[in-house]
């Protein structure tokens, strides 16, 4: 398994590329844009999304650790209602951008958390 961090997450010049991305696909056309944006901190969030923001969503890891060294681990030690928690908690947070973040409930490389 490869890290997502050290090859995809938070790349010297990103907010350029992304920039150009709005501005020359997104923004001329009347379109519902989503990111897959892991690690992006909650004080950062206006920049990814909304109506000033990259995308209008982007997907939400911030309750999930995809950087496990053993896939099994990333939602031990949580119960549904701790993760039902957190996933309003972020929603909640997020009304004030005036964004949306997608809840990833399950990811393709784990073990299906909700099963």
């Amino acid at each position: 398994m490869v890290s997502v961090t050290n090859k995809g997450q938070n790349r010297p010049g990103i907010e350029r590329f992304l920039s150009a991305l709005k501005a020359e696909t997104f923004a001329k056309y009347d379109a519902v844009t989503i990111g897959e944006a892991y690690g992006v901190p909650q004080q950062d969030l206006h920049q990814y999304i909304g109506p000033d923001g990259y995308f209008l969503m982007i997907f939400d890891f911030l309750y999930m650790n995809i950087e496990v060294e053993n896939i099994d681990e990333w939602y031990r030690d949580r119960s549904a209602c701790t993760t039902s928690d957190l996933l309003v908690e972020s929603q909640q947070q997020v009304q004030v951008i005036e964004g949306y973040l997608g809840n990833v409930l399950e990811n393709h490389n784990q073990p299906r958390f909700l099963s």
